[in-house]
């Protein structure tokens, strides 16, 4: 994190990428979690969630966390495999009639008068893989 003129800059790396926001604002502080809104280059705003990841609290954030990012790495590849296809539904809450996970992505994708309901199943806790079937 660093000072600049127009507020605090705050950038995280790795060997093959950088990520940089602006913050721009700051929400009260809860135990172990920090929430603030960046900004993007473009201006595009964001909500931003820091944890310490040595509370037990942080546990059920970063689960939340990997599902969300299961379920936007479904959504881009539900849209690329099925192009002229509207996504209805997308989730990853828990569904406890149908006794389905959080853990699985489902969709319920519309074309016309046809619809096909996908799954996204995470293999392990770094492979993630999609299943679909078109009814």
């Amino acid at each position: 994190m660093s000072e600049r003129p127009n507020g605090l800059l705050l950038e995280a790396w790795n060997e093959t990428r950088t990520w940089a926001r602006r913050l721009v604002a700051v929400s009260p502080a809860q135990s172990g979690r920090l929430t603030v809104l960046a900004e993007r280059l473009g201006g595009a705003r964001l909500q931003l969630e820091i944890s310490d990841l040595d509370r037990a609290t942080a546990v059920p954030l970063l689960r939340r966390s990997q599902r969300e990012g299961l379920r936007e790495r479904f959504r881009f590849w539900l849209a690329r495999q099925y192009a002229g296809w509207r996504i209805e539904e997308l989730s990853t809450g828990a569904d406890l009639q149908r006794t389905l996970s959080p853990s699985y992505a489902r969709a319920l994708l519309v074309q016309g008068t046809r619809r096909a309901a996908a799954v996204a199943a995470p293999a392990d806790g770094s492979t993630r893989r999609a299943f679909s079937r078109a009814a």
